[in-house]
C-alpha cells in the first residue's frame, strides 16, 4: 500500500461507508496492545523510582514482590499497533479512522497510558470501554502505572458504555457521586458504591472479594442500589455468605431483570445444622429484610443459584418468594453444586416443587459423575420454537462427596416426589453408579416412569450399551413373567462409542432389542447417534462385515439365544474395524437389527436433543464484537 504522501490511489476513492465495513474487518481481527515496558512507556523510568504502594516501606522493599528500582520483563512486552496502521495507508485513510470514534473508545485499555491519552482525543461522544480488570492489565507491572491509569481515565468514567473494575485499590470507586447515561454493562470487582445511577445499564455483574468476607462489611448498610430500569441480567459473583441480607433489598431495585446469577465462593463460612427451617415460623418480609418495601420481579425468566449460599435462610426464603411471585412466568431455575442439606429444607422442596409444576416437565435426565462424586437431575418441557437450552426446565446439580445417602436414595425419596412423573415421557440417562446394589435401586425406582416412551442412553466412563443392564436384570426386560421394565417404550437413542465399534456394544445391543420383541414390548425405532469424526474404511474391509452379516439369521422362529451366538461371531469381526462411517454404521446395523426394530436411524451429532450439558448457562451479555 501506498503510504500517507503518496500520490491517490483507487483505494483512496472509497466512500465512508465502505471505508467503515473495512476498517471493522481489521478491528475484529487485529487488535493494538501496547504495554509498559522501559521500551515503549516513556514514564517507564520514573515509574522505576515511586514506590510500589502508598505508604512505602523497608518491609515492602524488602519483599520479592517489591517492583522499586526493577526493570520490567523483556519477555511480557507487548507491542502491536494493530488496526492503526490503518491510518498509514494514505492522509484519506487517516482521516477516515480518526473519525470512526467508536474503534478508539473500545480499545482503550489495550494501551500503555502514554498511548491512552493520545487515544481519548479520538473517541469523540462515543461511549468508551474502560477496563481495568486484571487481564487489561497484566503488562502494567508497577502499580503506580496502574494507579496513573485509573487517574487518566477517572474524568471520563460518566462517558463509560462498559466499565470493567479490577481487583486493586486503584480502580474509580465514587460512581454514585456522577450520572452514568451511556452505561450498559458494569462489572464491579473490590469497590461496592452505595448507588449506582445509569438509566441505560442492560448487564452487571458484582464481584465480591475477600475484602468484604468479615462481619464488619455484613453489619453495615452500604448495599449496592442500582438506579438502573432498564437493566436485565444481575451476577453476583463470590458473594460472601455473610451479606446476603443485602441481596433482597438490592433487587428492589431492578424489577426489570430477566435473569439473577448468584454463586458464593466463601469456604471459611459453612451454615450450622440448625439453620435448616429455622426461619419458616417467621414471616417472609422480616427474613428478606424488606419491611414495607415489595420485591417483585416480572420479567424475571432465569435463577441459577452455586454453592452453599442455597443453604442460606434468606436465599432459600428469597428462592421460594421469587418462584412464586412469578406466577409461572419464570422459565429457568439452576441450583449448582448444591449439598443434600439443601433438600432438607421444607421452604427449599416447596420453591422446587412450585416450579417443576408450574413447567409441567415432559423429559427428565439423570446424570451420574461417581468419580467427582456429582448426581445431576433435570427436568423440562420441550417449547416448539425454542432451542433446547431455552427449554422451560430445573436442574439441580448435588454435590455427595459428604453426603450419607447415596444418589437414588436422594432421587426416589426426595425429588420424585416433586415431579409428576406421569406426564414424563423421555428419559436421559448419562452414566451409572458404581455400586451394583445402587444400580438394583435405581431400576427399581425407574419403574415408576411408566409413561415414559423414549429412552436415550448417553456414555459417561462406561460405554452406552452397558447402561442397558442395571443390577440384577437387564433393564430393557422383566422383572417378573409378566412385568415389563417402562411398559411404554418405542424408542431407543443410544450414543454410537466415542472410540469406534466393539464386540460388547453390537452384542448387549443386539440383546435388549431381541429381549424386548421377545417379550412383547418391542422397541420400534432404534435411533443411534454418533458424536465423532468418522473414519472410512477401504473397500476389503466393508466386505469383509458384509460377508459375516450375510451368514447372521434374524428368522423369528430362531430363539434369542441362537441370534445372539451369531452376533457374538459377526461382532468379534466388527472390532477389527471400529471406526466406520455414518453410512457403514446404519447398514450394518440394518442387517443385524433389521427384523427386530421397525425403523433404524444413524445421525451425527454432539448430543441427542436435550439437555444441552450439564454446565450452567453462560451469564455473558450479549455486546458488539468489538468490545
Amino acid at each position: 500500500m501506498n503510504t500517507v504522501n503518496s500520490p491517490p490511489v483507487i483505494a483512496q476513492r472509497l466512500n465512508a461507508d465502505t471505508l467503515f465495513l473495512i476498517f471493522s474487518l481489521v478491528v475484529a481481527r487485529d487488535r493494538p496492545a501496547l504495554c509498559s515496558c522501559p521500551r515503549h512507556a516513556p514514564n517507564q523510568a520514573e515509574l522505576r523510582q515511586r514506590p510500589c504502594c502508598e505508604n512505602a516501606s523497608r518491609e515492602c522493599r524488602g519483599n520479592a514482590s517489591c517492583v522499586f528500582g526493577k526493570h520490567s520483563n523483556p519477555d511480557r512486552c507487548t507491542h502491536n499497533l494493530g488496526w492503526i496502521t490503518l491510518g498509514h495507508v494514505c492522509q484519506q485513510w487517516r482521516s477516515a479512522l480518526h473519525g470512526m470514534n467508536i474503534f478508539w473508545a473500545n480499545d482503550l485499555c489495550a494501551l500503555n497510558n502514554a498511548a491512552v491519552v493520545g487515544f481519548l482525543p479520538h473517541t469523540g461522544s462515543a461511549p468508551l470501554n474502560i477496563d481495568l480488570s486484571p487481564e487489561k492489565v497484566q503488562n502494567m507491572l508497577h502499580p503506580a502505572t496502574r494507579r496513573e491509569r485509573a487517574e487518566i481515565l477517572r474524568p471520563h468514567v460518566h462517558k463509560a458504555g462498559v466499565l470493567r473494575s479490577g481487583w486493586y485499590n486503584w480502580i474509580p470507586a465514587t460512581l454514585g457521586e456522577q450520572s452514568l447515561p451511556l452505561l450498559e454493562m458494569l462489572v464491579l470487582s473490590t469497590e461496592v458504591p452505595s448507588t449506582v445511577i445509569a438509566p441505560n445499564l442492560r448487564h452487571t455483574v458484582s464481584n465480591v472479594g475477600p475484602l468484604y468476607h468479615s462481619p464488619t462489611h455484613a453489619t453495615s448498610d452500604g448495599a449496592l442500589i442500582l438506579q438502573a430500569p432498564l437493566i436485565h441480567t444481575m451476577h453476583l459473583r463470590n458473594w460472601s455468605l455473610l451479606r446476603c441480607g443485602e441481596i433482597p433489598r438490592m433487587l428492589t431495585a431492578v424489577p426489570s431483570i430477566t435473569k439473577l446469577v448468584l454463586n458464593a465462593e466463601d469456604h471459611l463460612y459453612y451454615p450450622p445444622s440448625n439453620m435448616v427451617d429455622e426461619d419458616d415460623a417467621e414471616d417472609v418480609q422480616v427474613i428478606l429484610n424488606l419491611h414495607d418495601t415489595i420485591l417483585h420481579l416480572p420479567s424475571l425468566l432465569a435463577i441459577q443459584v452455586t454453592g452453599r449460599v442455597a443453604e442460606h435462610p434468606i436465599i432459600r426464603r428469597l428462592l421460594a418468594h421469587l418462584v412464586a411471585d412469578s406466577q409461572n412466568a419464570l422459565q429457568q431455575l439452576f441450583l449448582r453444586d448444591v449439598e443434600p442439606s439443601f433438600l432438607g429444607s421444607r421452604v427449599a422442596l416447596d420453591a422446587l416443587k412450585t416450579h417443576i409444576r408450574a413447567i409441567h416437565p415432559d423429559r427428565i435426565s439423570l446424570h451420574f459423575r461417581e468419580v467427582s462424586r456429582v448426581f445431576i437431575v433435570s427436568v423440562a418441557r420441550q417449547k416448539l420454537g425454542c432451542s433446547e437450552k431455552d427449554y422451560p426446565a430445573m436442574t439441580i446439580r448435588l454435590n455427595l462427596r459428604n453426603a450419607p445417602q447415596s444418589c437414588v436414595s436422594i432421587l426416589k425419596a426426595t425429588l420424585f416426589p416433586l415431579i409428576p412423573l406421569e406426564q414424563v415421557l423421555h428419559l436421559y440417562i448419562d452414566g451409572l453408579p458404581d455400586n451394583t446394589g445402587t444400580q438394583f435401586l435405581l431400576s427399581s425406582a425407574l419403574r415408576r416412569l411408566g409413561s415414559v416412551h423414549t429412552l436415550h442412553l448417553r456414555s459417561g466412563q462406561t460405554e452406552s450399551s452397558s447402561l442397558l443392564s442395571i443390577g440384577t436384570y437387564p433393564m430393557v426386560g422383566l422383572r417378573g413373567s409378566s412385568d415389563p421394565w417402562l411398559p411404554s417404550l418405542t424408542r431407543l437413542h443410544i450414543n454410537y462409542p466415542s472410540h469406534g465399534s466393539s464386540p460388547t456394544w453390537w452384542k448387549e445391543l443386539a440383546a435388549a432389542l431381541i429381549e424386548r420383541k421377545g417379550l412383547d414390548a418391542p422397541f420400534r425405532t432404534l435411533c443411534i447417534i454418533v458424536n465423532r469424526e468418522p473414519v472410512r474404511f477401504d473397500d476389503s474391509a466393508v466386505e469383509m462385515i458384509q460377508r459375516a452379516l450375510a451368514e447372521v439369521n434374524f428368522d423369528d422362529r430362531i430363539s434369542p439365544a441362537t441370534s445372539l451366538e451369531s452376533l457374538n461371531a459377526m461382532s468379534a469381526m466388527a472390532a477389527e474395524h471400529n471406526r466406520w462411517t455414518r453410512d457403514k454404521i446404519e447398514d450394518v446395523a440394518r442387517k443385524m437389527y433389521g427384523q427386530v426394530v421397525e425403523t433404524i436411524e444413524v445421525v451425527e451429532g454432539t448430543q441427542d436433543g436435550w439437555p444441552p450439558g450439564v454446565e450452567p448457562w453462560s451469564m455473558r451479555p450479549h455486546v458488539p464484537d468489538w468490545y
